[in-house]
């Protein structure tokens, strides 16, 4: 008896590793979708409302096409502490871009605006990913907190692409639908997306096998059919306004924006195109601080010839 169960037992251990051995040959064959270790699973967390957010107060070393330090304050915001307003605010929402990918903090055109204008107070609100729906969601929730007298929106060419998804590099995020003339929130509370557990569990995620059962057990991904963009810019172009505040638009590259410039000109929104060849010629192509710093410099003559630094 005991010699059977013994038999039997080790059998099922060899057909249950030949299983797996298959399975994961299988699935090397199969599975072409990674999940990677990046900015947002090594320095971001799950947020329910917004799909993912800096980790508060947190310090961590992160490469992309180079080794950069970033630090994240009280609020989880890549930037120094805001408190008690004492000086004018022009906060600046927008996606890597902003948040500055590939570059220190001080090498960011928001570090170099705000040498320019030391009797301002800049603040830097970016978060790396976030398409207009999640910067949208994001000023609506921080606008009382930190009081700004001026909101510039910074657009990247590929927030179209995730204006229109629940799910962006991934992650799960919110969404819109334009429907009966107003803008709708869907995908809240967010689900937990996958590649957060790449961080905690590098080796276990290495495993086609692990990734393709994650593939078959995600939430079903959703693309919008009508692009909500335009809605969405206008919804944060009243909401800013609503609350006392000016409201500007800078494009990164001037590629593939073609109706938000000429949405920006029929309601009178000034925007300024940032295109410019300081970029790294990887992973997204970001400005150098050299780019960084050309930036700050066409905001300081676009601000000035808006007579905003004379209010």
């Amino acid at each position: 008896m005991a010699k059977k169960l013994m038999f039997s037992f080790f059998t099922l251990l060899i057909s249950s590793v030949i299983l797996i051995i298959g399975g994961e040959i299988l699935a090397r064959l199969l599975v072409k979708e990674k999940y990677i270790l990046d900015e947002m699973n090594l320095t971001y967390r799950h947020d329910e409302e917004l799909g993912w957010f800096p980790v508060e107060n947190s310090s961590k070393q992160f490469k992309g096409t180079r080794l950069i330090n970033v630090k994240h304050n009280k609020n989880g915001f890549r930037d120094i502490d805001h408190d008690s307003k004492k000086k004018k605010r022009i906060a600046f929402i927008g996606d890597s871009f902003v948040w500055g990918y590939d570059v220190e903090y001080g090498e960011r055109f928001t570090e170099y605006l705000q040498n320019r204008l030391p009797e301002w107070e800049i603040l830097n609100m970016g978060i790396s990913g976030y398409s207009n729906d999640q910067e949208l969601i994001l000023i609506q929730k921080w606008f009382n907190y930190f009081k700004p007298d001026f909101v510039f929106l910074v657009i990247c060419d590929n927030d179209m692409v995730g204006n229109r998804r629940n799910n962006l590099y991934n992650y799960y995020k919110p969404y819109f639908t334009y429907t009966e003339n107003k803008l709708v929130k869907h995908g809240t509370p967010v689900s937990k997306s996958l590649p957060y557990y790449t961080g905690k569990y590098p080796n276990l995620l290495k495993s086609r096998l692990v990734q393709g059962i994650i593939q078959v057990t995600r939430q079903k991904r959703i693309i919008v059919e009508d692009d909500p963009t335009i809605e969405i810019i206008n919804e944060m172009n009243v909401f800013v306004k609503l609350k006392g505040a000016r409201f500007f638009i800078a494009f990164t590259d001037d590629a593939g924006a073609e109706e938000e410039c000429s949405y920006c000109e029929s309601s009178n929104i000034p925007y300024l195109l940032l295109t410019n060849n300081y970029r790294y010629d990887t992973n997204g192509y970001h400005w150098t601080p050299e780019g960084n710093n050309f930036v700050s410099t066409k905001i300081y003559q676009f601000l000035k010839e808006q007579k905003v630094l004379t209010e």
